[in-house]
């Protein structure tokens, strides 16, 4: 997945942004790691999963957005260079 930087610019989400959506997602990560299965938490260990790896794929995704992001800063979008014209 390559992040369009125009979009996300525009939307105003800049790499301070994504690296606190992160750190929110991690929380998340570890919220569902700890939480039961029974009664007061998930139905079952399988549900338990499928929201673990829901929370790891857009980890990933935002991992993605934050790398391209880093790159625009260093005057490069999607892998190209860009001209300083």
């Amino acid at each position: 997945m390559k992040a369009n930087i125009k979009d996300l610019e525009q939307h105003g989400l800049n790499l301070d942004d994504v690296y606190f959506i992160l750190e929110s997602l991690e929380y998340t990560k570890k919220a569902f790691q700890e939480y039961p299965i029974g009664p007061n938490g998930y139905p079952n260990y399988e549900f338990k999963l499928k929201r673990l790896k829901d929370v790891e794929s857009r980890i990933e995704k935002m991992r993605k957005i934050r790398d391209e992001l880093k790159k625009n800063k260093k005057g490069e979008i999607n892998g190209n260079k860009r001209n300083s014209n």
